[in-house]
């Protein structure tokens, strides 16, 4: 795969919800083990929502539509883990703005906006 569209993100993000629910237990014992043991409940959650919501938005834009997916996975989690990767979404977005295929050096870009995002709402640095 060269180029990332809609069509294959939708197939990335269906193969992270397969991934999410395959380990929604383990997840769930893990998070149990230091948390409150919701982990595997709010991924799972979250990425049905986002693997919904880009079948329903018309945009092919790639980074209208992670703006958007960071904001829906947003609101439907509400938990830390559910705000990091709506961050993730959100920082890589401007890097994909207006292009509706990203090659690698896109995505390598979306990864440090990503990474950045985090970092930033952590209050740390590398």
């Amino acid at each position: 795969m060269e180029t990332i569209r809609k069509e294959e993100l939708t197939k990335i993000f269906d193969a992270v919800l397969a991934s999410m629910e395959a380990a929604k237990e383990e997840l769930i014992e893990l998070d149990g083990a230091m948390g409150d043991g919701d982990l595997g409940l709010t991924m799972c959650s979250g990425f049905q929502v986002v693997t919904e919501e880009i079948r329903k938005l018309d945009e092919t834009d790639i980074g209208k539509l992670l703006l958007k997916l960071g904001m829906k996975m947003n609101a439907a989690v509400p938990s830390t883990m559910g705000t990091l990767v709506s961050t993730c979404f959100v920082k890589a977005a401007p890097k994909a703005r207006g292009k509706t295929e990203v090659k690698l050096a896109d995505l390598i870009a979306m990864g440090k906006g990503a990474i950045a995002g985090v970092m930033e709402h952590g209050k740390t640095t590398a």
